[in-house]
């Protein structure tokens, strides 16, 4: 049931950042409003409030509970994210950009994770040149600490043409932020697919195992920037690497 969510999503998010300035997301487009009208109708979301007061709520009880429960998730969502993204050294984009700009955050959902998140942020760099950072963590052989990278690859016009393709192909203009789903996936990962462009910023977040459409655009980004399984000499590429397929 979406309700019970509310208290394991918080105190995940205890291990996080609490720091509301550093927050890398405006907490409203985090908002799960889809579950606004299901939790106002749902018996055992009452009957759960109802624990909480002591008394059934009345109408106006109740919006405030709702309310409060909504952005409770909200706000735990976005420690867990801006933390990922904090562990990478990326710049915050919803305050302002000096340049348009694509990013695409990938990680893992699990409290311990096996693979480390990793960002792909795509804008012009300087003498009109577009620029793909790419900022991500490698375990060494004992898998003690990672080690945090970042690589800067130059992509032609073309390709960065054929991105903005590819994100227009995607919707991410006319896409909610949060996916309108009571759908409950526990573990897998999530794409975070952001962009500043034209004093405007969009941003959609997405459980992979829901939106496979948002999993193409990811590889195609690996694709972009190099991202291969096996280099040419056999070794292990920088995907495998990555994710550990060795």
């Amino acid at each position: 049931m979406p309700f019970l969510l509310v208290t394991s999503t918080f105190s995940y998010a205890q291990r996080y950042t609490t720091d509301t300035s550093s927050f890398y997301f405006p907490t409203e487009v985090l908002l799960k409003k889809h579950l606004e009208a299901y939790w106002r109708n749902d018996s055992a979301s009452v009957a759960v409030f109802s624990d909480d007061l002591g008394h059934e709520p009345d109408s106006l009880e109740m919006d405030s509970l709702v309310d409060m429960r909504l952005k409770s998730l909200a706000l735990s969502a976005n420690r867990i994210y801006s933390s990922s993204l904090q562990e990478l050294d990326e710049p915050v984009l919803f305050n302002g950009y000096p340049t348009t700009v694509y990013r695409l955050t990938w990680f893992q959902n699990e409290l311990k994770a096996d693979y480390s998140p990793y960002s792909i942020r795509i804008e012009e760099g300087e003498n009109g040149r577009h620029v793909a950072y790419f900022s991500y963590r490698l375990w060494d052989r004992k898998r003690t600490v990672p080690s945090l990278h970042h690589d800067t690859i130059v992509i032609d016009e073309n390709s960065r043409e054929e991105l903005v393709r590819q994100i227009d192909k995607y919707g991410l203009y006319n896409k909610p932020s949060m996916l309108d789903t009571l759908i409950i996936v526990f573990g897998g990962s999530t794409c975070i697919l952001e962009s500043w462009e034209n004093d405007e910023y969009h941003a959609v977040f997405r459980n992979c195992s829901l939106d496979p459409e948002i999993c193409e655009l990811q590889m195609y980004m690996w694709r972009l920037i190099g991202m291969k399984r096996k280099m040419p000499d056999g070794k292990p590429g920088l995907l495998s690497r990555l994710f550990g397929f060795l």
